[in-house]
């Protein structure tokens, strides 16, 4: 990986390969730091994710597996 080959100083953060959503998180994140704005929808952003896995998970508990 070319990460490996950063000198000392130079940062480097890792996201899949064509994962430009998960790039943008991370982004977000950092801006975040100094942004409360921001910051709060990000929030936002995160609570709604959790929301969605655990509506899956009501969905799969419901209608098992298979029929999922």
């Amino acid at each position: 990986l070319s990460m490996v080959q950063m000198p000392s100083g130079i940062p480097v953060a890792c996201v899949g390969v064509g994962a430009a959503r998960n790039a943008g998180i991370l982004a977000v994140q950092i801006l975040s730091l100094s942004d409360a704005a921001l910051r709060e929808k990000m929030k936002a952003y995160k609570a709604r994710m959790v929301q969605q896995v655990l509506d899956k998970d009501n969905r799969l508990q419901q209608n098992g597996w298979r029929n999922y």
